[in-house]
């Protein structure tokens, strides 16, 4: 039988020694964790930071979102896989009413979208152009010398019978646009608040106007037809197109010999001016040939005339107007899955850029389609 006082000093001892390990775990815990992990986490690899692919874009809109970014615009084709969600993001503006407030998603989605062109945009561009999609008929192209705009306003126009959003255009974009051209004067085209022509004009840029407009503020220069801007290494000719009030067209030849033609709200493939060796168009997808057609129609009559490389459409759902005269993405998606069309179409959604990088004709060449020739 064991001595009851043998057993009573075996027990103590047991309890000092687990009293001693208690306090060596517990003290590694506690140093454990002032580093910042836990004791169960000893030894496992650290995890990366998670990083949002898409900051800010709105939950219900990032499956079209990831769709679209696996599926990047392309110049030279292969763009059908972006066709579903194109047709997504036009379903979901389709349905807004130009007399209601812009929904709280929306907004958030084309801001979003305003700073992911802002990164963007202080990538350097080495060779060709990449063009970005704005709001409307807004356009920005980069080329390695220079940055222009086109009809650049802040978003959801204020207009009678329609309720305006608050999104801006970010300064980290403004601040970088050396020319900004405005092809009319309708508040779907240009900035009523004038803060974008204020913040281009205050940086060093220029602001061009058609001649037979307004004489706006912050403005440099007011262009006539055929009349001729040289600035910042571009070659920048002005059109009188067709519309009901004053619209300029404007022709813009780079530095390294690449022809940009943006439209404006130029209503008819007539009234287009006779231009060769346009490499990308910005054509206004509503040209309807002054309502006797559809602007399917009038789109490819527009391609016929001037026979660009690369055309992208735009003037697509502008929510400031009603739905009896807004157009819509997937009437230029009708285009860009047309394989008759010679010309490479490309459906550019908000904030969505094209890299053009095929080689400048030469001197004393134009480009017709993907071929350099004489004149």
């Amino acid at each position: 039988m064991t001595n009851p006082v043998m057993r009573w000093r075996r027990v103590a001892r047991t309890r000092r020694s687990l009293v001693r390990c208690g306090s060596v775990v517990a003290g590694l815990s506690i140093l454990l964790a002032a580093c910042g992990k836990d004791a169960s986490t000893q030894g496992k690899p650290e995890l990366p930071p998670v990083v949002d692919p898409m900051p800010g874009i709105p939950e219900p809109y990032r499956p079209f979102v990831q769709a679209l970014d696996a599926n990047p615009p392309s110049a030279s084709g292969g763009n059908s896989a972006r066709t579903a969600p194109v047709t997504v993001f036009d379903s979901l503006l389709w349905e807004i009413d130009a007399n209601q407030p812009t929904p709280f998603n929306i907004s958030n989605y084309y801001t979003a979208r305003l700073a992911r062109v802002a990164t963007e945009m202080e990538q350097p561009v080495t060779t060709g152009l990449r063009v970005w999609a704005m709001y409307n008929h807004g356009f920005i192209v980069k080329t390695p010398t220079a940055t222009v705009a086109f009809d650049l306003i802040e978003g959801k126009p204020e207009a009678v019978g329609s309720a305006a959003w608050d999104a801006r255009i970010p300064d980290a974009i403004l601040n970088r646009i050396d020319v900004l051209m405005v092809s009319h004067e309708h508040i779907d085209h240009w900035d009523l608040s004038t803060r974008i022509p204020a913040a281009i004009k205050l940086r060093g840029g220029s602001v061009v106007y058609p001649a037979a407009g307004l004489d706006r503020p912050f403005l440099t220069k007011l262009m006539a037809d055929r009349e001729v801007l040289q600035t910042n290494g571009l070659r920048i000719t002005a059109h009188a197109g067709l519309h009901n009030a004053p619209v300029n067209i404007y022709e813009v030849l780079t530095a390294d010999g690449y022809r940009i033609v943006h439209t404006g709200d130029n209503q008819t493939s007539t009234s287009l001016p006779a231009l060769q060796g346009v490499d990308v168009l910005l054509l206004n997808g509503w040209v309807n040939e002054s309502g006797s057609t559809t602007n399917v129609v009038g789109m490819k009559r527009s391609i016929d005339k001037l026979r660009p490389n690369v055309m992208i459409p735009g003037h697509f759902e502008s929510m400031s107007h009603l739905k009896s005269n807004r157009f819509r993405y997937t009437q230029g998606l009708q285009l860009q899955n047309d394989a008759l069309v010679r010309t490479k179409v490309v459906v550019l959604t908000w904030g969505e850029k094209m890299d053009y990088a095929f080689p400048a004709c030469g001197a004393g060449l134009v480009r017709i389609y993907e071929a350099c020739v004489a004149p």
